[in-house]
């Protein structure tokens, strides 16, 4: 059975423009650690950091609880590159609660926009 589902769509020069002049503690506040080494490794850093918003926002969406922390949702590959959602902290005891469904993740972006979908299940 579906709980949950949430998507999300950003422009990526919005990104840029909100997150560019900040420090990496402030953007510590939104990403994790792995998530802005991942990013500022590639040319595309801007891309891939909003892509890693959307799945935040749209995590957070299908979830549906206003308690969550945007870096307590991280976004991580599997050795075959496969992307996943792993929870973390009062994020986690929430997705616990809920009797840790499923979490489907479908994410996309071109120089100009990235997007995401989450789907959580319960079988």
């Amino acid at each position: 059975m579906i709980i949950g589902i949430g998507t999300d769509i950003v422009d990526v020069a919005r990104i840029k423009k909100l997150f560019s002049s900040h420090s990496r503690q402030k953007l510590l506040r939104i990403f994790t650690q792995e998530e802005l080494d991942y990013s500022f490794q590639s040319k595309n850093v801007w891309e891939r950091l909003a892509v890693r918003f959307c799945v935040k926002e749209a995590t957070y969406k299908a979830l549906r609880s206003g308690v969550l922390r945007l870096n307590e949702i991280e976004v991580t590959h599997d050795t075959s590159g496969k992307p996943n959602v792993q929870l973390h902290g009062v994020t986690h005891e929430f997705w616990c609660n809920l009797g840790m469904p499923d979490i489907f993740i479908s994410f996309a972006h071109t120089r100009e926009y990235a997007s995401a979908v989450i789907v959580l299940e319960k079988i």
